[in-house]
């Protein structure tokens, strides 16, 4: 039986902010920023920003995740120690990209609408429950990011491979004003 993930707490997730991660959006989508993930197939990259356009204007990270499920490709192509294989994307990779897109522009527009009511810094709180939560996660909650970083910090991560200032990007966590 497979389990649906739990959703994401966005504290915050109003009118004005889905405005400011439908600016987000706009922003990469302009500067050709947009995560491409090569677990996708061609029509899935494709539909993945209108998807995620319209999870922005009246949706949520399970409706975003849902959309995506029928645009995975079967498997992925990895290397390791120099050597190619296959293996078979897991069964709820939707989730993990759904969600952890949506939490990102959702971190995106909370980091601009602090800087735009002069507000210099975020504080980091668990948005989705985890039974065994990374110590590295749990150690991060109630600290206080400053705005205007970790918005560059976000606009400028890769998302496949790369820690960012939150750790990864499948770690629960979001920031609030």
């Amino acid at each position: 039986m497979i389990h649906r993930p739990i959703a994401f707490d966005f504290l915050q997730l109003n009118n004005k902010i889905r405005e400011f991660m439908n600016i987000e959006l706009e922003w990469d989508l302009k500067n050709n920023q947009l995560y491409k993930s090569p677990r996708l197939t061609l029509k899935g990259l494709n539909e993945f920003p209108i998807l995620l356009k319209k999870a922005i204007e009246n949706g949520n990270d399970i409706s975003f995740s849902d959309n995506l499920k029928n645009f995975f490709k079967e498997n992925e192509k990895l290397i390791r120690d120099g050597i190619g294989y296959e293996k078979k994307i897991p069964y709820d990779a939707h989730f993990v990209l759904g969600q952890g897109q949506f939490n990102i522009y959702y971190m995106r527009a909370i980091c601009q609408m602090a800087i735009s009511q002069g507000i210099k810094t975020v504080e980091v709180y668990r948005a989705k429950k985890s039974q065994n939560p990374r110590k590295s996660s749990q150690n991060l909650i109630k600290n206080k990011i400053n705005a205007k970083d970790l918005l560059g910090d976000l606009r400028n991560s890769d998302f496949g491979s790369k820690k960012f200032s939150l750790g990864f990007p499948n770690s629960g966590l979001s920031v609030k004003y």
